[in-house]
């Protein structure tokens, strides 16, 4: 433990029920008082830090949750409509070769914005986890 300097001194008055509580507390443990007081005052400071911590962790993990929920939504729209386009051209007199070509030419333009896209997304959602810190 840490060398304590007289600068260092802290001083307190308990009501007469807290105070006789304290004693026993002290005897049973076989703690001199301010040891028993510094043990309790470090655990109460450490325990606000922690929950602290945890509210905080608290908030990513709700914002977390909420833009995972976002994501599996617009992946599942996204499914959906791309199903429906193929299913169009499908039909379309073009067939099988058609679809290929479209596929072929939505992957190179996807590759070229995605980055980028990508990129803004991950900026917005750094902006909206600081504004919850």
């Amino acid at each position: 433990m840490p060398k304590l300097d007289r600068k260092s001194l802290l001083t307190t008055r308990l009501a007469q029920p807290d105070m006789i509580r304290f004693r026993e507390l002290a005897l049973a443990q076989k703690k001199p008082y301010t040891e028993l007081v510094r043990d309790a005052l470090l655990f109460y400071m450490n325990h606000l830090e922690q929950a602290k911590k945890d509210e905080i962790e608290s908030i990513y993990a709700q914002q977390l949750k909420a833009s995972t929920n976002r994501i599996c939504g617009l992946m599942a729209k996204t499914g959906i409509e791309v199903h429906a386009i193929i299913e169009f051209l499908r039909r379309m007199d073009g067939g099988p070769e058609l679809v290929q070509d479209c596929l072929a030419l939505a992957s190179k333009r996807l590759d070229k914005g995605l980055e980028r896209e990508a990129e803004k997304v991950k900026e917005q959602m750094k902006k909206v986890v600081s504004a919850g810190e």
